[in-house]
């Protein structure tokens, strides 16, 4: 006690109630802007959806971020979050039930992933599922090497085929403020910088197929690209049509049309 030292007067107590606390800790400017994607996403506006049937973990912690030396802060947050910016309604399917589901720019705190789980999406009027995926928990643990092991901080690719139509898929995976932060998105995202709307043909063609002629049908169902004065934003393409058969690998095309005239692929 220095004041007894020097005979100084004692300092003063520090009176600070819950509610002085909290305004002080809202105040100050947060560390990245949720949901912890960057600046990029920013501008979005994220739908926050409720999952009645699913349970999640939440992790308690200490934290030093206080504002007076008296206090103690206690921080109750999920132990993930997942986000969905593909463009689609997702679902993630397990071994025996459908774990949750979210919709396009929404963001939830999904259950514990603790085995392998698929993603599901609707492609002409089903639901297809992907490949297995499975979260790896890190350097400590030792799990089956799968093609679609996702690490704490990494990615995977994996494709989900329909009938006549397939998606290209990327799932990131980063550790931001303790939390993983689980990203489903498209692996392609478009825009235009012309000054009129755009139309964007996706096609996706077997390595095989040396000719091919664009059936009227898909040339009638676009993805328009409207002119952007103000905000800046892609669009991801979510379905590819397939031409050709086979099982030989897709390669991907786009077609631009204007004024109902097609571009080459």
């Amino acid at each position: 006690h220095y004041h007894i030292m020097d005979g100084s007067p004692a300092p003063e107590p520090v009176e600070a109630d819950v509610d002085t606390l909290v305004n002080c800790l809202q105040q100050q400017p947060p560390m990245d802007e949720w949901p912890y994607l960057g600046p990029d996403w920013a501008t979005v506006d994220w739908i926050v959806t409720t999952q009645p049937d699913t349970v999640t973990h939440v992790k308690v912690r200490f934290s030093d971020n206080c504002v007076a030396s008296n206090t103690l802060l206690v921080e109750v947050q999920p132990w993930a979050l997942l986000v969905n910016t593909l463009g689609s309604h997702v679902y993630l399917q397990g071994r025996e039930r459908t774990l949750c589901s979210l919709p396009h720019r929404a963001v939830i705190s999904p259950p514990p992933l603790e085995s392998t789980f698929q993603i599901g999406i609707e492609l002409e009027n089903s639901v297809e599922l992907s490949d297995p995926i499975q979260l790896k928990r890190g350097p400590g643990f030792e799990m089956p090497h799968i093609p679609g092991l996702l690490p704490p901080s990494g990615f995977i690719n994996t494709v989900i085929r329909g009938n006549n139509s397939v998606c290209f898929m990327n799932v990131t995976s980063s550790e931001v403020s303790y939390m993983r932060l689980i990203h489903i998105r498209s692996s392609v995202v478009v825009a235009s910088l012309s000054q009129r709307d755009l139309s964007v043909v996706a096609l996706a063609v077997r390595a095989s197929q040396s000719q091919y002629i664009l059936p009227d049908d898909v040339l009638r169902q676009p993805l328009v690209l409207r002119t952007q004065s103000s905000k800046f934003r892609c669009q991801p393409l979510t379905e590819w049509k397939v031409l050709g058969e086979g099982e030989e690998e897709l390669i991907p095309y786009l077609v631009v049309v204007v004024g109902g005239v097609a571009s080459c692929p």
